[in-house]
């Protein structure tokens, strides 16, 4: 979702379920991260219960204003949200939807009541062998392709007649993507389901034909006024 992205890939589980050296890898790999000084971390797994060491890194993470979105299954909706992503104030709790930006009934456990449940597509992700996938972990790496697509636009200059200020640096808190994400949500149930295609002008949305210059134009300043409000 964001070719001009540079990514770190570290494996932190040999089988299916989680171990203590799952735990252990993970920490490792956000240390790793961390001192790779990434912009986003994208944490396909979860803990049945929380785990206090790997909290003190994730701290450090949100101190550092480093955005981590955490798959919020790992068995679809049998189990409640898993460690970190029931974490919500810290770490970005990412669930599944349809291609309709619907919530994912047969995959999402139950969100909180007390943070953004955030949805994103999770259901027939075709991957590389041509074979179809779903989950929440895959909605977590398409959270963060959104989301990198977003800094990296927050970084283009500043379009005509806009003052945008430090909007780089502002979506780098959790506070200023989440409220982004919140503005291109639909809510259904507990779940802010992300509509990408809100960012753009209604008239532009469901366009078939190439854009024209002009249409160029006044889709940037939708999306930038999108993300800077």
């Amino acid at each position: 979702m964001c070719e001009p992205a540079e990514v770190y890939v570290a494996r932190v589980m040999e089988k299916s379920h989680a171990t203590r050296n799952s735990v252990d890898a993970t920490i490792g790999a956000l240390e790793w991260a961390m001192r790779n000084n990434v912009d986003i971390i994208c944490m396909a797994i979860g803990f049945a219960t929380e785990v206090p060491e790997l909290k003190s890194v994730l701290k450090k993470a949100f101190a550092a204003n480093i955005l981590v979105f955490a798959a919020a299954s790992n068995h679809n909706n049998m189990s409640g949200v898993m460690y970190p992503a029931r974490w919500n104030e810290c770490v970005f709790s990412v669930f599944s939807t349809n291609a309709g930006a619907k919530n994912s009934r047969k995959i999402n456990p139950t969100g909180s009541g007390k943070y953004e449940n955030f949805a994103i597509l999770g259901e027939d992700i075709r991957v590389s062998t041509g074979e179809t996938r779903k989950g929440t972990s895959y909605s977590t790496a398409i959270a963060c392709g959104l989301a990198a697509r977003l800094l990296d636009f927050a970084k283009q200059n500043p379009v005509a007649g806009g003052t945008y200020g430090n909007l780089c640096n502002d979506l780098k808190e959790k506070a200023g993507m989440a409220k982004v994400l919140c503005g291109i949500s639909e809510k259904d149930e507990e779940y802010h389901c992300i509509a990408p295609w809100k960012l753009l002008p209604e008239n532009l949305r469901w366009q078939s034909d190439d854009p024209s210059e002009e249409e160029i134009q006044q889709a940037r300043v939708s999306v930038m006024n999108r993300i800077a409000h």
